[in-house]
C-alpha cells in the first residue's frame, strides 16, 4: 500500500498589518546597529579572522528574525540572508565572490558562541537609542511607567535553584517563581531591560529592592510613575 502523504506544514499566519509592523521594525534596528553601535560591541568575539561570516550582530540579527516571524527554521532565515539582507554581512572575500554557503551548520554554531553579557549590552543600547528617539513631553524629561509582576518557569534543575518554587504545606510546589519588574518609557512604549530576581529562598527580593535597581539605569531627572 502507498504511504500516507505528510501534511504541509502550515506558515504562521502574518496578517498583513503584522508584517508591516515587523517590517518596520527591522528596518529601524537594521539602522540602529549599522549606525549606532560601537565597534567593540559589533566585532565577533570569537576571533578576529577575516573569514567569520556570522559575527555576533549578524546573529542575533537572524535570531530576532526568527522570533518576529513566528519561529522560521534556521534554514529559512540563512536563506533570507543570502537573498535579502546581504548589506548586514561583514565586508570579506566570500562575501564579495559571493561564495557564502546557504548551509545552516555555520550559523547554528554562532548562535552558541553568543554570551548573554553581550546580548545584554545590545539589549539595553538599543532600548536607550528608542527611548531617545521618542519626542520628549514634559520639559525635557522622560517618562518611565513602573510595574511588576510574577512569572512560572520550566521545572528544570538549574531554574529551580535560581529561582526556587513556592512553599506550601507538603513542603516546595514544582514551578520555579521569578519576580519581573519593567519600566516602559511612556511616550515611545519601548521596554527597558527587565530586572528579574527569586521571590522565594534565601536571595528572595522584594518589589521596592527591585525598584531601586530599575531606577539606578534610568536616565537622570526621569518621571516615574508606579504603585505603592
Amino acid at each position: 500500500m502507498p504511504g500516507k502523504r505528510k501534511k504541509k506544514a502550515q506558515e504562521p499566519h502574518v496578517s498583513e498589518s503584522n508584517s508591516a509592523e515587523i517590517c518596520f521594525a527591522l528596518e529601524l534596528l537594521k539602522s540602529l546597529h549599522l549606525g549606532s553601535m560601537s565597534e567593540d560591541l559589533l566585532k565577533s568575539n570569537v576571533r578576529s579572522s577575516t573569514r567569520v561570516i556570522y559575527t555576533n550582530m549578524v546573529t542575533l540579527w537572524l535570531m530576532i528574525l526568527q522570533r518576529l516571524h513566528g519561529g522560521k527554521t534556521l534554514e529559512e532565515v540563512v536563506s533570507h540572508l543570502l537573498s535579502h539582507e546581504r548589506s548586514l554581512l561583514p565586508d570579506n572575500k566570500r562575501v564579495r565572490e559571493d561564495r557564502v554557503s546557504e548551509n545552516s551548520g555555520a550559523y547554528s554554531q554562532a548562535r552558541k558562541r553568543l554570551e548573554l553579557d553581550w546580548i545584554l549590552k545590545i539589549s539595553e543600547m538599543i532600548c536607550n537609542r528608542l527611548s531617545e528617539m521618542s519626542p520628549v513631553i514634559l520639559d525635557g524629561r522622560r517618562v518611565f511607567i513602573l510595574d511588576g509582576t510574577t512569572i512560572t518557569l520550566p521545572p528544570t534543575k538549574l531554574l529551580r535553584e535560581a529561582f526556587p518554587p513556592a512553599p506550601n504545606q507538603h513542603g516546595e510546589s514544582v514551578w520555579p517563581v521569578a519576580m519581573l519588574m519593567v519600566a516602559n518609557e511612556l511616550q515611545s512604549g519601548c521596554a527597558m531591560l527587565p530586572q528579574i530576581d527569586p521571590m522565594y529562598g534565601e536571595l528572595r527580593t522584594s518589589e521596592a529592592e527591585q525598584a531601586g535597581e530599575i531606577l539606578t539605569k534610568l536616565p537622570a531627572n526621569s518621571i516615574v510613575l508606579a504603585d505603592s
